[in-house]
């Protein structure tokens, strides 16, 4: 009977844990969100050269334009992307050096997704010409289908302190 008491209480103690897996993987989490200026070129690999076709491998690649050279926001998510099926959209907003008001970008999450953590997100083409500027600041926000925000990552002075 006390063996049985036991057992009992670890199935119940592992569906717990499975639940709260469950729980965690609905929700979304951006864990950290590099920048950095990526050329054109990084992006080529030689089986493009056969097939005429840019081969992202294992990467989600998200771009403001065809154009491959531009400033990349490399978002990284705590689960893989591929089980975050609440997950369908990604925006940026962004505060250039070169203008006061805030640009919005909305991107569109492929159906097929890959098994990565981390997704591309970048503004190519006429968006963004500095390779030597980085913006002022950003705001990341990762929505559902009906476009709610469900979680949100953003630089320290996207909310400047009203102290300062």
């Amino acid at each position: 009977m006390k063996l049985f008491g036991k057992i009992g209480l670890l199935t119940v103690g592992i569906s717990l844990l499975n639940t709260n897996a469950l729980l965690a993987n609905e929700s979304p989490e951006i864990t950290n969100v590099k920048i950095r200026w990526i050329e054109a070129e990084k992006f080529y690999r030689i089986s493009e050269f056969f097939t005429g076709r840019e081969n992202t491998g294992n990467r989600i690649i998200l771009r403001t334009t065809e154009e491959r050279g531009g400033v990349y926001f490399m978002v990284y998510f705590q689960e893989e992307v591929n089980e975050l099926a609440e997950l369908q959209s990604i925006s940026l907003e962004v505060l250039s050096p070169l203008n006061e008001e805030i640009s919005r970008f909305d991107f569109q999450l492929p159906e097929e997704r890959k098994d990565t953590r981390l997704i591309f997100v970048g503004l190519t083409g006429n968006e963004w010409e500095m390779p030597l500027n980085i913006p002022v600041a950003w705001r990341i926000i990762a929505s559902d289908a009906r476009g709610q925000e469900i979680t949100d990552f953003k630089s320290f002075l996207w909310e400047f302190p009203e102290d300062a």
